[in-house]
């Protein structure tokens, strides 16, 4: 797992860090203002369940420093009991004449319903094999939405507005802890992506 904090201020960016093999970890030259903890399980297959500072669980990963100095220390709960998916997707363009279907090319990107850009750690990102297929792994519990693009901005999928102009290409998904689902997603042309980034 890695760790990063943001911040309102300076620093703004923390490099990111990784636990101890003890599973400690510790954030240093940290400014006193509010911060946001972004975690990335890595290969460890497992997804952020709760976090705790102090006695306190907080559930938007804001750690408040602009009172000052705080000691209480940072709890990070993993759990290896995600959900999955697997998949495919279909495309909507005509194959040429006298030409077999070209297999799709791209990624499915899962967004949490509503969305959560300020967790992005909730957010999964899967790349297409050449058949189309997909796999998202360690997903955290909840109501989410499939999305397909050819081709599309990174980072665009934070943006509420964006995937607004893609509502009815997203697919609903219900994940529960180790649920193993499956998925066919409609992918957009990268022609359409083009156009709604403006």
């Amino acid at each position: 797992m890695q760790i990063t904090l943001m911040g309102e201020t300076f620093p703004s960016f923390m490099q990111p860090i990784r636990p101890k093999e003890d599973g400690t970890f510790q954030l240093e030259n940290v400014g006193y203002t509010k911060h946001r903890l972004n975690f990335f399980p890595g290969t460890t297959g497992g997804y952020v369940k709760a976090v705790r500072w102090g006695e306190r669980e907080i559930t938007d990963n804001i750690v408040d420093l602009s009172g000052g100095p705080s000691a209480a220390p940072i709890t990070i709960v993993l759990s290896m009991n995600g959900g999955e998916i697997d998949g495919t997707v279909t495309s909507d363009k005509p194959a040429a004449v006298d030409q077999a279907p070209t297999p799709p090319t791209g990624m499915v990107v899962l967004v949490p319903e509503p969305p959560q850009p300020e967790n992005t750690s909730v957010y999964k990102i899967a790349p297409l094999d050449q058949t189309g297929h997909f796999s998202v792994t360690a997903i955290k519990p909840g109501e989410y939405r499939l999305y397909a693009w050819e081709d599309v901005e990174s980072g665009s999928w934070y943006d509420a507005e964006f995937l607004k102009k893609f509502d009815s290409k997203g697919v609903k998904v219900s994940i529960k802890e180790s649920s193993k689902s499956s998925a066919v997603v409609p992918i957009s042309p990268a022609e359409a992506t083009a156009a709604a980034a403006h």
